[in-house]
């Protein structure tokens, strides 16, 4: 059986938010942001990265931190975006998304507002605790 992937479910679980959809329509991304997007930058898109955390020793699932990075054309845009995000991610429910069981989401940091220091794209960080099993879901 292969393992549960908690990023790629939190992607699924995104995806299937209409709020957030309407504003960034399939522009959820895990790691760095493909290069056919890059060339299309700023625009409303998430990208979400591993930023650490710990598991739960002997236990099948964990809650390691995601950041999330909502971009925009402009600072209001990223934060429409953060605000899409942050109210879809506060109402998940145990849910199966991509193979993987998604338990509940808590909000580690509340977004900040910014520009990305390489591109200068309006962004805005956030980081939340996501609680998601470790073993695939049958």
């Amino acid at each position: 059986m292969a393992g549960a992937e908690p990023l790629a479910a939190v992607r699924a679980f995104l995806l299937a938010d209409a709020d957030l959809a309407a504003i960034v329509g399939t522009r959820v991304f895990v790691g760095e942001l493909p290069e056919s997007e890059i060339e299309q930058m700023p625009r409303a898109t998430v990208q979400l990265e591993p930023g650490g955390g710990m598991g739960n020793a002997n236990q099948l699932y964990g809650d390691p931190r995601i950041d999330f990075y909502c971009y925009g054309d402009s600072p209001r845009v990223a934060w429409q975006v953060y605000r899409a995000l942050h109210a879809a991610l506060k109402d998940l429910q145990r849910e199966v998304f991509a193979e993987t069981l998604l338990h509940w989401a808590r909000e580690s940091a509340m977004g900040a507002l910014g520009r990305d220091p390489e591109k200068d794209w309006p962004v805005t960080l956030n980081s939340w605790q996501v609680r998601a099993a470790e073993i695939a879901a049958t």
